[in-house]
């Protein structure tokens, strides 16, 4: 069985973010990331299908935007996430260097989002010191 670098983040992200989601409860949450990843996952795939003419899982995408969701402060006007998940979807495709990403395109999303919405951040979903040194001694 080969190692997935991609599917072990977003099992790590996820599990953060579940637990961020039981600390500050599902009103508060499950409209935010659900819109940031159903954004950033359909825009990813719609992009990659006009470029090279296949479906992709998103997994970078899924990544991405689990990082932005949980980075913006709660209860944002759901155009927030909207956009800085677009934005940051759309600068992963369009900010390349012989093929790669040369930016981590979620702070770039992040930094947009302060200058164009003046948002907050704090990362709602590591806030708890267990897991995040669990998590963190396990990707190392």
């Amino acid at each position: 069985m080969e190692f997935d670098i991609y599917k072990f983040m977003i099992l790590n992200l996820s599990a953060l973010t579940f637990l961020g989601v039981l600390k500050y409860g599902i009103e508060s949450t499950l409209p935010q990331i659900f819109i940031s990843v159903s954004t950033a996952s359909v825009l990813d795939v719609a992009i990659n299908y006009f470029k090279k003419k296949k479906v992709y899982f998103p997994k970078s995408a899924i990544i991405t935007s689990l990082f932005i969701t949980t980075i913006l402060s709660l209860n944002q006007i759901w155009y927030v996430p909207l956009v800085v998940s677009s934005l940051a979807i759309i600068l992963k495709h369009a900010i390349v260097f012989k093929r790669r990403q040369i930016f981590n395109t979620a702070s770039l999303g992040l930094i947009l989002s302060v200058i164009i919405f003046s948002s907050n951040h704090i990362w709602w979903a590591a806030e708890m010191l267990i897991p995040i040194l669990i998590f963190g001694i396990l990707v190392i």
